[in-house]
């Protein structure tokens, strides 16, 4: 059984792009070929990313998930 879903009907979106190993990569587009039923990436990555914020404690106890200079200055691209 897959941890990620297939998709819903499309909700409202908006553009992001990212950089990401050729390893990650190559399993984004294993795993949404594994889905299957039009998964994309976009999916894939917006899914793994909702269970990555309902799963931080700390993020939820900030609220908005901001640390302040907690993160010693590294900044996500």
């Amino acid at each position: 059984m897959s941890l990620i879903k297939r998709p819903p009907q499309p909700a409202e979106t908006v553009q992001l792009s990212v950089k990401l190993s050729a390893e990650v990569s190559k399993k984004l587009d294993a795993y949404v070929k594994y889905l299957g039923g039009g998964a994309t990436k976009g999916y894939v990555v917006e899914e793994a990313l909702k269970r990555v914020f309902s799963k931080d404690r700390e993020f939820a106890r900030n609220g908005s998930g901001q640390h302040g200079d907690d993160h010693g200055g590294e900044h996500a691209e």
